[in-house]
């Protein structure tokens, strides 16, 4: 019955009980027990103190110890050891007295057989090992508790609890410093920052002597004291923020001396260069007088070199504002094909005159790119220059575009030419700045070898790559490769299983309309750029997904983020980007008029139980239609102000 041999004392003055007892447990259980006997009290203890047994039997009534305190004054000199009761002393109160003192069993003689004694003792010696791993555990929690108080309590950065309805239940010394109020001034009172669990956020802390102080926020739902409740941690980066902003003050420095020295160049060279430029078309408009085909042949030298001048000096101020990354890129869904057309068309007679021919291969539908229409198009235009000058009259250049066939994700775009072709040797080199390639004989401008180098930038920039493959004589193809547009595919990361099973989607959208007198394209790509960063910096990571910009053209953009949130989390989603667009100078009248808005996307059960990559395809047509919808009918309505 014993697991194995247990120990057991049996303290009894009466050796017939003894002889007895031993003789029920040995029916019972046979050999698997050593039985230990201590006739007083005192003897039982220096048995213990000798080597401590499994179990204790105790008589109550011995020679040195009376009834009632024979177990407490046991228990005051021996612990760690459980005790059975065996007495002749059939007395309520003292069997629940020695139960409440922690005796594990009070058990009569004469009442009692082998097997009920063999239990009894069993359980006591069970029911004492799981107390003592319960008290170990205990303990053990109880130091983590206590060293998790400490970290906390020294934790360099600001710990909070607030409660759901707002209410500061904690906050350790950091938070103290950080909020410039004492724990006693803060606790029980409202927190006074809307709390989003998973949101992280900067916040504004104005403490009790009027000092402003910017804290990192985070909020995070935990548990606390059986309730849920949200733990925020703060940290200070005020500090981080002026160095940050001292920084950015210095950089833009720098960059304004840069652009006023490059300016200043630029001005200088193209002054005179304009000037020259004028003069040489008068002439060559024979407006002083007629010119002989010498003096004709002679100023169309120089008109050719002005013009290869002009485009040198505008290629050093591309390529160097994009090795500062100073190129802006405002990606959204473009047509490659439209793209693709507006670039031919512009080489249309320069192709004529020099007898090559230019073709478009648009043999393929393709879906749309996530790319910046305006520097594709910077892309082309050096392409097909480059095409141009290295092939020969009678020659052909073909622009195509394709899904590539490695990557399905990418569309490829090329330009063919049939021209000499490039060495081996030669082909890894051509997209370094300032290198020249020494293929072809062409007689145009030979530029400052920075064409293919500001491509390459352009490209990279917007997740692309690009190559070249050529042979000498067989021509030379170059080609680049674009994200494909997929409104599922940026679905899929924010659509877990337990974003779907929320059961909605928010939709917030950022309409900006740009009245006629803002100006450049510059000024709107700058809006567009600083509307998308304030946005992102209200979304929740691995939770929501901000949208490529959709605009037809300069005067109308809009910026979208899906949300996997309620109509409270939206709501807050467009209070924040409201306050914060608030706070960006060009954001407002009247350059530009900005509307913030939200719809809801029920998600259907079948939908939430799906993978994310058939839930996004699911959803993705539901999404792209109030986007496109609620941004020609945000355009409508302005029209309608404008014109009223």
């Amino acid at each position: 019955m014993f697991a194995e041999t247990t120990r057991i004392l049996l303290i009894e003055d009466d050796p017939g009980d003894c002889r007895l007892i031993e003789g029920m447990l040995q029916d019972a259980v046979g050999p698997g027990f050593e039985l230990l006997t201590a006739g007083s009290l005192a003897a039982a203890i220096e048995q213990v103190d000798a080597g401590k047994p499994d179990v204790v039997l105790m008589d109550l009534l011995l020679p040195d110890s009376g009834a009632p305190d024979t177990f407490t004054s046991f228990r005051s000199k021996v612990s760690g050891v459980p005790v059975v009761v065996l007495t002749g002393l059939d007395d309520t109160a003292a069997a629940l007295k020695a139960l409440h003192d922690g005796a594990q069993d009070y058990l009569i003689k004469g009442r009692i057989d082998g097997g009920l004694l063999a239990r009894s003792i069993r359980y006591a010696i069970e029911r004492h090992q799981t107390r003592n791993k319960l008290e170990h555990q205990s303990l053990k929690l109880m130091d983590r508790e206590k060293r998790l108080d400490t970290i906390i309590r020294a934790s360099a950065e600001g710990i909070a609890i607030v409660d759901r309805d707002g209410i500061v239940l904690f906050v350790n010394p950091a938070a103290e410093a950080i909020l410039g109020r004492d724990a006693a001034d803060v606790t029980g009172r409202a927190f006074g920052f809307p709390l989003v669990s998973g949101l992280q956020t900067e916040v504004d802390v104005i403490s009790a002597d009027d000092r402003v102080r910017v804290a990192e926020m985070r909020v995070t739902e935990v548990d606390w004291d059986g309730s849920r409740v949200q733990l925020v941690s703060l940290r200070d980066i005020t500090q981080h923020k002026e160095m940050l902003k001292e920084l950015e003050e210095s950089r833009k420095q720098q960059i304004h001396l840069k652009d006023r020295f490059l300016s200043h160049v630029s001005h200088e060279l193209r002054s005179p260069l304009a000037a020259v430029d004028q003069f040489v078309s008068i002439l060559l408009d024979e407006i002083p007088g007629k010119l002989s085909e010498r003096q004709r042949e002679y100023l169309g030298i120089v008109s050719r070199n002005v013009e290869q001048l002009g485009a040198m000096i505008n290629d050093l101020l591309l390529v160097t504002r994009s090795m500062e990354d100073r190129v802006s890129i405002n990606r959204r869904q473009v047509d490659v094909w439209k793209v693709l057309k507006e670039a031919v068309s512009t080489f249309k007679a320069a192709a004529a005159e020099k007898v090559v021919k230019l073709a478009v291969d648009e043999s393929e539908d393709l879906p749309r790119v996530l790319a910046d229409p305006v520097r594709i198009k910077e892309v082309l235009t050096n392409l097909i220059d480059n095409a141009l000058r290295f092939t020969p009259p009678n020659g052909t250049i073909t622009i195509g575009a394709w899904v590539d066939a490695q990557d399905p994700d990418f569309v490829r775009v090329w330009v063919t030419d049939s021209g000499s072709g490039i060495e081996e040797q030669e082909i890894e080199k051509i997209f370094d700045p300032l290198h020249q390639s020494g293929r072809g004989n062409d007689s145009g401008r030979q530029g400052l070898g920075l064409g293919l180098s500001i491509c390459k930038s352009l490209v990279i920039r917007q997740g692309g790559r690009i190559w070249a493959e050529s042979r000498p004589g067989h021509g030379t193809t170059i080609s680049f490769t674009l994200p494909a547009f997929s409104l599922a595919g940026l679905l899929v990361p924010i659509l877990t299983r337990d974003n779907l099973k929320r059961g909605v989607l928010a939709v917030v959208k950022i309409l900006m309309v740009f009245r006629p007198e803002a100006g450049m394209v510059e000024y709107v790509d700058r809006a567009v750029r600083a509307a998308r960063d304030n946005l992102n910096r209200c979304i929740v990571e691995n939770r929501d997904a901000v949208l490529p910009t959709v605009g037809a053209d300069d005067s109308h953009r809009s910026t979208v983020t899906v949300a996997c949130t309620d109509r409270r989390g939206a709501e807050i989603l467009v209070r924040m980007a409201r306050d914060r667009l608030s706070r960006v100078d060009d954001l407002g009248p009247p350059q530009v008029e900005t509307t913030v808005v939200f719809d809801l996307v029920e998600i259907p059960p079948d939908i939430a139980e799906s993978p994310a990559e058939l839930a996004a395809a699911a959803l993705a047509d539901a999404i792209e239609g109030l986007v496109f919808d609620s941004f020609e009918k945000e355009e409508c309505q302005w029209q309608q102000r404008q014109s009223s």
